[in-house]
């Protein structure tokens, strides 16, 4: 059997030849553009490491919505834990224990934090020989 008798052959053959004289409507290169750049937009786009914590928090909050008790549990859980974090920072900054019977000296302050010390330096004038002598003696006579 040759192509030219073949019943399917002639159907697509009259199909090609009327998509030939097709042609789209207004604005489909424009959307198709915007499409495309959606599209790879989309397959470049990859999330900070913010936006994939905040997601995994929303799925186990909506995983764990049937079990009110160990979300609650949780949540206080994770408060006392910043709560702790807050007051340790605190105490490390202004130096004042929180806990009473704290001695001062078991605190650790951050190298960073702390103030430098004075050191003072007495001034020197320049002092003759013969005036060193005389008030080395009237301090001795003293």
């Amino acid at each position: 059997m040759s192509q030219q008798t073949d019943p399917n052959h002639e159907k697509l053959s009259a199909l090609l030849k009327l998509k030939r004289y097709e042609q789209p409507d207004l604005g489909y290169f424009d959307r198709f553009a915007d499409e495309f750049r959606a599209t790879e937009d989309a397959k470049a786009y990859k999330p900070s490491l913010l936006e994939v914590w905040k997601r995994k928090v929303v799925q186990l909050v909506q995983r764990l919505e049937d079990r009110p008790r160990f979300v609650l549990g949780t949540a206080v859980a994770y408060g006392a834990i910043a709560l702790a974090a807050v007051m340790t920072f605190q105490r490390g900054v202004s130096g004042d224990s929180v806990a009473d019977g704290v001695h001062e000296d078991l605190l650790v302050t951050p190298v960073s934090l702390t103030a430098p010390k004075k050191v003072v330096v007495p001034v020197v004038e320049s002092v003759s020989e013969n005036e060193r002598r005389k008030a080395t003696q009237e301090a001795e006579e003293k």
